[in-house]
């Protein structure tokens, strides 16, 4: 199994939508297992395991906007995403992880993913978990 740490929020699959449960989990700071941390402005674009993720913080409504694709040429099952934000004395939150979904070759998933109650945070980083 593979995992990288990502996000909590709402999906939308073929332009249906399915909502994981609002809140996130207060964890103690750690080294960062897999990926990379990006700045609060930044637009997150990683490939991990042929699994594509581009998340980007949308100000106004407090919701990481983003998509899963599946670069392979095989149909990869239960994916889903876990988003991580750090504030400014490391301490961190998880938000997801969200609904589980397969994705044939090429498919993209267009994933948001919310933060309520901690809009204040400086870097984030985004974690696929696959199988």
């Amino acid at each position: 199994m593979f995992s990288l740490i990502v996000g909590h929020g709402l999906i939308t699959f073929s332009c249906s939508k399915a909502r994981v449960p609002d809140g996130g989990n207060q964890i103690q700071p750690q080294e960062n297992q897999v990926g990379r941390i990006w700045n609060r402005v930044d637009t997150a674009d990683e490939t991990v395991e042929g699994i594509r993720l581009i998340f980007k913080f949308d100000e106004v409504s407090d919701v990481f906007i983003g998509n899963i694709e599946n670069l392979t040429g095989n149909k990869v099952s239960n994916v889903r995403v876990k988003i991580r934000v750090f504030d400014r004395n490391d301490r961190s939150t998880d938000y997801g992880p969200t609904a589980s979904h397969d994705l044939a070759p090429g498919e993209k998933l267009e994933v948001e993913v919310t933060t309520p109650g901690f809009s204040d945070f400086l870097t984030f980083t985004i974690h696929p978990e696959i199988g």
